[in-house]
């Protein structure tokens, strides 16, 4: 299927009402300017403007992980923060934020060497959600007006100020979800029921015989592509990831990704090929935990989290092999009683905190290290 270009109208109204392909220009109104200045955030050591004994006091956090070290992220005043993608060159991370669950989302870009946050906003929509940035730092993402739930992709380019629309014929419900230097784009419609690839002003829809539907989450500059495999009949429980790699002719074939045999998703790759997602060791009720791998053939390696309350969620990976995403906020009480008062029960299996680890003898209970 193809796309086409057509001038917004300057009517919102005519607008909604349009069936259009894909991509309209428009300017966009930032609430600051970005800049564009290049650099490594090795400028300064990479520090979070939270620490762990403050995150108690949000819903959710932004996080980036370097090595085995987290570092946490919160804008100012919001609830809820979350870290999509992080360019290290410029060193910038952009991401979402909001105040409460039902609060409008917003989109960020934050400077790693001052942890300033600037707010970008895609005029005439309620909710502006950045899901994905390219090297070139131009972002993508969801735009939703929630009065007619119209809900679509966008890629932002600050170098120009331009917003450019993304559209689907025949489909509803879109999104863009990331997009490399070449100008392929990942994302979906139908409210994440089908994903797709866009290249060359064509959008093919990613599919593979035994899977519900492929949601693609992030895309690496060879042109493979990382995401949350849904099987046939209930493919909203996500229980594997997949890896879908094209050949010369463009065409992708996808292959299913799991952590042993637990649920697992894959929602980072980056251009060395390293992958990073989370998998549920206890199964979908219990804790997610961070892996990583070098490939997908690779053992993956764990990555615990600095507290049992964390249940951790991830974005995406950077070209430094830093995994980012972000973390929501068990505020249950635990029973002081539960893993020994030394983590945190999920399922008969569990959470151990920093300096603990899980019996041999009984997964029930935290030992020290």
């Amino acid at each position: 299927m193809t796309s086409s270009f057509v001038k917004r109208p300057k009517t919102p109204n005519l607008f909604r009402k349009a069936v259009l392909a894909a991509v309209l220009p428009t300017a966009l109104a930032l609430t600051a300017c970005l800049g564009t200045d290049s650099g490594d955030s090795g400028d300064k050591a990479l520090s979070g403007n939270i620490n762990v004994s403050q995150l108690t006091t949000y819903e959710a956090v932004g996080f980036i992980l370097d090595g085995d070290t987290w570092h946490f992220f919160a804008l100012p005043g919001e609830g809820e923060t979350a870290i999509t993608a992080v360019d290290p060159d410029r060193g910038m991370a952009y991401g979402w934020s909001r105040t409460t669950p039902e609060s409008n989302d917003k989109g960020f870009a934050l400077n790693l060497r001052t942890n300033a946050f600037t707010t970008i906003q895609i005029p005439g929509v309620d909710r502006t959600i950045i899901r994905g940035a390219d090297a070139k730092g131009r972002v993508v993402g969801l735009a939703n007006v929630r009065a007619t739930s119209d809900s679509y992709g966008f890629i932002y380019d600050p170098a120009t100020g331009q917003v450019t629309e993304v559209r689907r014929t025949g489909f509803t419900q879109g999104a863009v979800t990331d997009l490399n230097e070449t100008g392929t784009l990942v994302g979906y419609n139908d409210f994440g029921g089908v994903g797709y690839v866009h290249k060359n002003g064509t959008f093919t829809t990613l599919a593979a015989a035994n899977a519900g539907r492929l949601f693609p989450i992030e895309i690496n500059e060879a042109g493979t592509i990382v995401g949350l495999w849904g099987d046939t009949g209930s493919w909203w429980d996500v229980y594997r990831g997949f890896i879908a790699t094209p050949n010369e002719a463009g065409v992708y074939t996808a292959t299913s990704y799991q952590v042993a045999t637990h649920p697992t998703t894959l929602n980072g790759i980056n251009d060395s090929g390293k992958l990073a997602g989370t998998y549920y060791p206890a199964g979908l009720e219990g804790l997610p935990r961070v892996f990583s791998a070098t490939s997908a053939t690779a053992t993956p390696r764990t990555h615990p989290a600095p507290a049992s309350y964390l249940q951790p969620w991830v974005d995406g990976i950077d070209a430094k092999g830093r995994i980012f995403g972000h973390v929501i906020i068990d505020h249950t009480a635990a029973d002081p009683e539960e893993c020994g008062g030394h983590g945190h029960l999920h399922g008969t299996s569990c959470h151990c905190d920093t300096g603990y680890k899980q019996d041999p003898d009984d997964e029930g209970m935290c030992i020290a290290e």
